[in-house]
């Protein structure tokens, strides 16, 4: 029996703007026929970051849920994927409702330095995904990034104090807090992993020559991170797991590092359903012309190098059972330049067209069933959202913080 993928598109990402690519969807109507054509195409899955109409990614309720609202009316076997990062002007952002609400300056001032509070209250500016009203809430939320994952590294002791409820860690308690708001709303938490080891380029070489010290009971692995999270039951189910190589150097895009991540992710997996919970494997790979430089003039994607790269991403994915979805579009390959100058792709649903094709080219299948996307990753479980049983978000919040402090505080 042919080997069967979900399709899984990033649409626009944070980092990304029109003057790189003319034709990413900023506003509300161009995510809907974004989101419209790649349903049409075979795509059951759709990650996406809030914009505003100009591109800058901040965190936008209004826009989520409007989003929300529309794909819950017109294309129920759609799921949604909402994100926020944590960079940039969402920093910005938080700032500001800061400084606005306890007027916390603008400049010099150290978030992690501030009362546990206050730093929730801010959590919860960024996690606007997770404020929407029930009808609108996402099947899924990123709650934690690679650079998260990063930012909690294994100390010099050996000892997991950076996963460790009772300690100071902003990066930790950020996100156990939005890990139990999500899990609260029904809301299945996602999980982007971009690195390996926290020592960058050089610690990868260095990988390269011992390459058993990877992997999840590595001192320098994120998968470590994750892992302990698991084991300490301080992460959601169903839990969705994204494999991104090629977003940074901790995680090339090679096949030794590809195979190895879906191993260390099946682990993780593993462990979790001795638990009592289950999850899923997704497989992309971010293919960027410069990653952060500009302009565009030296070092380009065209679609002669980014062909390989997608028919090596997508066979693996095929070839490995553990792996559920593959995911692609303009988040993880924002363009290319054709030989006139012009740039593609003008939409996500080319990337989707072109991947059900290769799948099938390569002896593979695409899910759309609703059923079969069920007994897959589930529908999480909005009936127990408390919102939706006559309660409120800010008793929720108050509560899921009591907790928070009770365990920090013990």
């Amino acid at each position: 029996m042919a080997k069967r993928l979900i399709v899984y598109t990033a649409a626009t990402g944070s980092r990304f703007h029109r003057g790189q690519n003319p034709h990413l969807p900023f506003t509300i109507d161009e995510v809907i026929e974004d989101i419209q054509g790649c349903y049409d195409a075979g795509s059951r899955y759709y990650h996406y970051h809030s914009l505003t109409d100009d591109g800058r990614h901040i965190s936008l309720p209004d826009k989520y849920e409007a989003i929300g609202n529309w794909v819950a009316q017109n294309l129920p076997d759609m799921r949604l994927s909402f994100a926020t990062s944590r960079g940039g002007q969402v920093n910005n952002q938080v700032m500001e409702f800061l400084n606005r609400q306890y007027g916390v300056p603008l400049k010099g001032s150290n978030i992690n330095n501030i009362p546990d509070e206050q730093f929730l209250a801010a959590e919860l500016v960024r996690a606007g995904c997770l404020t929407l009203p029930s009808g609108a809430l996402p099947y899924a939320c990123t709650t934690m990034t690679g650079a998260e994952i990063r930012m909690a590294k294994e100390n010099e002791t050996g000892n997991a104090g950076y996963i460790d409820p009772r300690g100071t860690s902003r990066v930790q308690l950020g996100f156990e807090y939005i890990t139990r708001l999500a899990a609260a709303r029904g809301v299945v938490g996602e999980v982007e992993m971009t690195t390996y080891t926290t020592n960058g380029k050089r610690g990868i070489e260095k990988e390269e020559r011992d390459f058993d010290s990877l992997g999840p009971t590595a001192p320098a692995s994120s998968f470590k991170v994750l892992m302990d999270l698991v084991k300490k039951d301080m992460v959601g189910s169903p839990l969705s797991i994204v494999l991104l190589p090629g977003f940074s150097d901790g995680l090339p895009l090679k096949s030794l590092f590809i195979h190895k991540a879906i191993d260390d992710a099946a682990a993780i997996l593993t462990e979790l359903r001795k638990r009592g919970g289950d999850g899923w494997i997704t497989l992309g790979g971010v293919i960027t012309p410069n990653k952060y430089e500009e302009p565009l003039e030296e070092r380009h994607l065209t679609a002669q190098n980014l062909n390989p790269a997608r028919q090596k991403i997508l066979k693996i994915a095929l070839d490995r059972p553990e792996v559920s979805a593959t995911r692609v579009g303009m988040e993880d390959a924002p363009w290319w330049r054709n030989s006139d100058g012009s740039i593609e792709p003008k939409s996500n649903t080319f990337y989707v067209q072109k991947t059900v094709t290769r799948i099938r080219e390569l002896g593979g299948e695409i899910i759309t069933d609703p059923k079969e996307m069920d007994a897959i990753i589930g529908r999480g479980n909005r009936a127990q959202d408390p919102i939706l049983n006559g309660g409120s978000l800010g008793e929720l919040s108050a509560r899921i913080r009591g907790e928070l402090q009770t365990v920090r505080g013990a």
